[in-house]
């Protein structure tokens, strides 16, 4: 089998990713843009998270974890689909630990301390803010949490080492089911620097443990336009507004760095 194989044959999904302990990173990255450039990772009509809940695809069994809650508007939005469910949010609400985006490209420069926010944003009943960095919060949350999987994980930290961490901490988690949602993976200056570049470590290292490659599936990849996320409180947070209310992306810009995943093998 090669490092990194797309499994086309009619027992599998045709967007099944399996990914060896021997994967080359530029192999990954090229093959990851193949996917996007002939639809192997679909296009979907409105943002993963959206599309998720519309299918019915979290599991009923598991932690709900969001990372970085910022304004807290995500957060609310996935505690309002699921109601009936406890989850997490972490955040240190002091904004980036480090520079972002550099100046220039799509989006503006987003340096130390960006997305800070002024006070802890107000939650629902089913939401418990976890305040911190995630290297000083997350130990303690895994050993309170020892047999526990998680259902739905929902990464918009942006940055590679804070992405490293959630992995670090609670990836062993992270089992066949569990549904991932980067808010900022692809399509922006730097996206293999990030995100991307945890995820495939993490791949890597549990390929590893496993003795056999890992496996994930592509959900899809989707956002809305960038007037709408202006417009539409549903999807107003993020990288689309700060608490200056500057406005982030122009209005002719519509990304696609947002994509789900499942595991299938980890």
């Amino acid at each position: 089998m090669d490092p990194i194989t797309v499994v086309t044959s009619t027992r599998h999904s045709p967007n099944l990713v399996s990914v060896a302990p021997s994967t080359d990173y530029n192999t990954f990255i090229k093959d990851t843009q193949a996917s996007l450039d002939d639809g192997r990772i679909p296009k979907l009509p409105s943002p993963p998270l959206d599309q998720i809940f519309k299918r019915g695809m979290v599991p009923r069994d598991g932690l709900i974890l969001d990372f970085g809650v910022a304004t807290g508007n995500f957060t609310r939005y996935i505690a309002g689909e699921l109601k009936g469910r406890r989850m997490y949010g972490f955040d240190s609400f002091k904004g980036l630990p480090s520079d972002w985006l550099p100046a220039g490209g799509v989006l503006p420069k987003a340096a130390m301390g960006a997305f800070a926010q002024d006070k802890i944003p107000e939650m629902p009943d089913n939401v418990e803010l976890v305040v911190g960095l995630f290297d000083d919060t997350l130990p303690a949350f895994a050993e309170d949490h020892p047999d526990d999987t998680i259902a739905l994980l929902h990464v918009d930290c942006d940055l590679y080492e804070s992405t490293v961490s959630i992995f670090k901490n609670v990836g062993h988690m992270i089992v066949p089911g569990t549904i991932i949602v980067f808010d900022e993976l692809f399509d922006y200056p730097q996206y293999a620097e990030h995100e991307l570049k945890a995820f495939f470590e993490f791949l890597v290292e549990r390929s590893e443990d496993l003795g056999e490659n890992c496996q994930f599936e592509w959900i899809g990849t989707g956002d809305v336009s960038s007037e709408e996320c202006l417009t539409n409180p549903k999807y107003k947070s993020g990288i689309y507004d700060d608490p200056s209310g500057a406005k982030l992306v122009s209005q002719d810009v519509n990304l696609k760095m947002r994509c789900g995943v499942k595991m299938t093998r980890v």
